[in-house]
């Protein structure tokens, strides 16, 4: 662990940016039992949370750059890149946009 996160209070900071990721995880894994009991509302919370944990990330990976004053990190800039790409992919994506719509609709 301590080649992506040297101090701990970084790796305790990415735990609690992970929780809107892990919201989305859990909510995804639980849709079939959601739809039966008709509490599909939830879903509309999916794409805005997903953004979150994409914004938490990059933000993070940015702080924890500054705090080591920019120096090359080949772990952070493979986060950047995958957070920056994934970013782009949550807007850009046919797919999720789709998505989006069928979750509104349900």
């Amino acid at each position: 662990m301590r080649i992506f996160y040297p101090e701990k209070y970084d790796f305790y900071l990415s735990l609690l940016a992970f929780c809107p990721a892990a919201l989305v995880f859990l909510l995804l894994a639980r849709r079939e039992s959601i739809w039966k009991r008709q509490k599909a509302i939830w879903f509309k919370a999916l794409f805005p949370l997903t953004i979150v944990a994409c914004a938490i990330d990059i933000c993070l990976q940015v702080y924890i750059l500054q705090k080591t004053q920019f120096t090359f990190s080949l772990a952070r800039a493979v986060a950047l890149v995958f957070g920056g790409l994934f970013a782009v992919y949550l807007f850009k994506s046919k797919h999720m946009k789709e998505i989006r719509q069928d979750w509104a609709h349900e």
